[in-house]
């Protein structure tokens, strides 16, 4: 028994041997990776130490380079300074720089911050700005040209108006029968047929039924023109004017010229018809609905003056009273130069040259109209007729805004609409002259 006991015993001191024996490995792994790690670290640290002074010596390399460059600016400073001593007495910065410079230059001591400062200053504003006289000008003085200096007390005056630009267009209300709607279009009959005649007939002769006359229909639909300009509240509130007035009559002239433009050549494709989209007449006489009289030039690629008395008369006498012209200002500048082509005198009368407030041509008012054509091959540059009966422009409600501060915050849109049509009302009204193309 006592042999298995100390059997037993060896084995527990044999097993706890080899136990210990594992942890010490494990424990000699464990300190070998901590030591290898802390190799590491140190050595980086190292490295980036030497990088740190290496570093740290290239820039006192430069910085000795650029103190050096300084040193040699200086010097020859003060050997200038001394060597004009005599033609120019020193300012009282130069000669504490000199001073204190010696003393650097002898003794080592530091110069003061400020006389540095100085003398710097002094250095770049005669660089910059030339002699003595004209440095105390600028740095002493207050002058306008400077804005510490006092430039910035002096503001500029800003009028109270504008420089605005005129811009030409064709003023068809002022001749044309305008109609306020309550709908979005107007109806008009057109009554433009004649009853028919029997003729003459005896006593007892049979009397056989005759037409009656054939009306039609127009239709001026009222069509919607739109801008919608868009601005912030900080615009609004800061800017030197009303912007917001001025901006809707920017606007609302804009407007005017559009529809101008339609009275004289829309198409009548959602905008108004002008009187230059209608086809012609069999002759410059003739009446057919939907259809205007023109003549055609009698010399091709220009305007004679008998063009223009032949499409005066051909307008019958109903419609000659309240008749006017329509062209281009340059079409009026062709037409008041035209010369006989024998005598070389003027065609129309020499008035014409004369600045007068109402244009005038064989007797009727000249209404310049931009939107018409210029003189070329097929054009129409010239209408004369009576507008207040051959056009009429119908408008179903004034100019319209709504401000939508909502939509695009913090902008604010200003959502402006005008509904207006046009279309001509009397085919037989306006007569108009086209011109006869050159060649074939």
């Amino acid at each position: 028994m006592e042999l298995k006991q100390v059997a037993d015993q060896l084995e527990t001191v044999m097993k706890n041997v080899a136990f210990v024996q594992e942890k010490h490995t494990e424990l000699d792994g464990k300190i070998d990776a901590m030591t290898k790690g802390a190799m590491v670290e140190a050595t980086k640290a190292a490295a980036d130490a030497i990088q740190a002074m290496n570093d740290a010596r290239a820039e006192a390399v430069a910085q000795k380079k650029d103190t050096d460059g300084q040193l040699e600016i200086l010097k020859k400073k003060l050997s200038r300074a001394q060597a004009t001593g005599d033609q120019k007495e020193m300012s009282d910065i130069d000669k504490k720089y000199r001073d204190q410079f010696q003393r650097y230059c002898r003794k080592g001591r530091a110069m003061d911050d400020s006389v540095v400062e100085d003398i710097a200053r002094e250095i770049a504003t005669k660089s910059s700005f030339g002699d003595d006289d004209r440095v105390a000008m600028l740095t002493k003085d207050m002058v306008a040209g400077s804005n510490p200096d006092g430039g910035y007390l002096i503001r500029p005056e800003v009028a109270n108006w504008m420089i605005n630009r005129v811009f030409e267009t064709s003023p068809m209300r002022s001749i044309s029968n305008v109609v306020n709607i309550a709908s979005d279009s107007l109806e008009i009959v057109i009554d433009d047929n004649e009853a028919a005649s029997g003729g003459w007939v005896g006593e007892v002769d049979n009397r056989p039924e005759t037409g009656t006359p054939k009306i039609g229909k127009l239709t001026i639909v009222a069509h919607e023109q739109y801008a919608m300009p868009r601005l912030t509240q900080k615009m609004l509130d800061d800017a030197g004017i009303d912007i917001e007035s001025w901006l809707q009559d920017k606007v609302s002239r804009r407007f005017t010229r559009v529809e101008n433009t339609a009275f004289v050549r829309g198409d009548g494709s959602e905008k108004p018809k002008g009187f230059l989209a209608y086809p012609d007449a069999p002759t410059v006489e003739t009446y057919q609905r939907f259809t205007l009289g023109t003549a055609s030039s009698i010399t091709n690629g220009a305007i004679q003056g008998d063009d223009l008395k032949r499409l005066q008369n051909a307008l019958k006498e109903e419609y000659q009273t309240n008749a006017v012209w329509g062209m281009k200002r340059a079409t009026f500048g062709d037409i008041i130069t035209l010369k006989a082509s024998g005598s070389g005198e003027y065609v129309f009368q020499t008035e014409f040259l004369m600045p007068k407030e109402d244009k005038m041509l064989l007797g009727k008012n000249i209404i310049f109209m931009d939107d018409m054509d210029a003189v070329a091959d097929d054009a129409i540059p010239v209408i004369y007729g009576d507008f207040g009966v051959g056009y009429t422009i119908v408008d179903r409600t004034g100019i319209r805004v709504i401000r939508d501060e909502v939509t695009e915050k913090p902008y604010i849109l200003l959502y402006t609409t005008k509904r207006t049509g046009g279309d001509v009302t009397n085919y037989d009204s306006l007569k108009r002259l086209r011109i006869s193309p050159v060649g074939p």
